[in-house]
């Protein structure tokens, strides 16, 4: 008998992972394309079973591989999913305090953009990693890591620099704004290819029915913990990013216009954002220049239930009792406590 070496045999035997692997990514790949791109960039159609079209292609002189679109691994994406997945699982109450849009601390400028690694509940973090999911993987495929990495963070940041001039003294956690940054691209992927984009209307329905959906949840359920500013921020932050940071396959003379009126709407936004922020200090609550974030929190929510709940103030009167400590506390908190009835927000 002949004896013969596994480790031959393993080398020569092909890797069913890596087969599975490559088909699945070729299948994400061109869905990718299909929802992406406008039908005479697709690679997969110009791959057809056609034998007049091989013939074509193999003795043409113009055509070559830079035709091909080029498809990246969507590692963004799946990277920041992982993230905020186990900033829930692992972080503590310190860590979401020190993250989230803190309306005592706005001068903390990376809460701008940690904001998005924290959620409030695993319904509010499941809903915002299955969107991203579903609409960034596809741009992330076409578009590479870079630019819809760009897009999303842009769009948290626009999202909590709305925040701080429409609702801003409340506190805020959450990456809708990416999420709503992601679908305004979309948007923009479709009115850019408007003319070779099949099925325009239809997709136009279906982007828009997501909003609708959101908006009437909130509306319907009343839900006063919405952001409406954050996602308002991070729709018209990724509109603006997505129309100059996509890759534009035919730049028409309209779309330079209309990127020169978006840069222009974006220059006012920011300055305006900025002369509130600097300029209004009436308008904010007292900054706090110190890290205690949990005792500041607590004031925040007592106070926000003493405007909410009949009796309150009684019930927090009664608990002191004759504890002279606690009822100095007392009198100072509801005498001169300078937060108005507020509330603490998801997005």
């Amino acid at each position: 008998m002949m004896q013969v070496d596994s480790s031959t045999m393993d080398l020569e035997k092909p890797s069913s992972f890596r087969n599975i692997w490559r088909q699945n990514s070729k299948k994400l790949g061109d869905a990718a394309e299909s929802v992406i791109l406008p039908m005479n960039k697709r690679s997969f159609k110009r791959r057809g079973g056609n034998k007049a079209a091989d013939l074509e292609r193999q003795y043409s002189t113009t055509s070559s591989a830079s035709d091909e679109p080029e498809r990246h691994f969507p590692i963004f994406i799946v990277l920041i999913s992982l993230i905020q997945i186990g900033m829930m699982i692992l972080s503590k109450q310190w860590t979401w305090l020190s993250l989230c849009y803190d309306p005592y601390r706005r001068h903390e400028l990376w809460r701008l953009i940690s904001v998005m690694f924290v959620h409030n509940g695993i319904l509010h973090l499941t809903s915002n990693v299955i969107f991203q999911l579903i609409l960034g993987l596809l741009l992330e495929v076409i578009h590479g890591w870079k630019r819809v990495g760009a897009i999303y963070i842009l769009s948290v940041l626009g999202g909590c620099l709305a925040i701080t001039v429409i609702q801003p003294n409340q506190y805020a956690v959450g990456a809708s704004a990416g999420v709503y940054g992601l679908l305004m691209a979309h948007f923009v992927t479709i009115m850019l290819n408007w003319n070779q984009m099949e099925k325009r209307i239809i997709r136009l329905v279906c982007l828009s029915a997501y909003i609708a959906f959101d908006i009437t949840i909130t509306v319907l359920s009343q839900n006063q913990n919405v952001s409406n500013a954050g996602h308002i921020g991070g729709a018209v932050t990724g509109f603006i990013a997505a129309s100059f940071i996509l890759r534009n396959f035919e730049k028409l003379k309209w779309e330079i216009v209309f990127q020169r009126i978006l840069a222009g709407i974006a220059a006012l936004a920011l300055l305006f954002i900025i002369i509130v922020n600097i300029g209004c200090p009436s308008y904010y609550f007292p900054t706090e220049f110190n890290f205690e974030y949990l005792k500041t929190y607590i004031n925040y929510v007592l106070e926000h239930l003493s405007n909410k709940v009949p009796g309150f103030r009684e019930l927090f009167e009664d608990t002191c009792g004759n504890d002279k400590e606690c009822r100095e506390y007392y009198s100072k908190f509801f005498s001169n406590s300078t937060i108005s009835s507020i509330n603490s927000t998801m997005w």
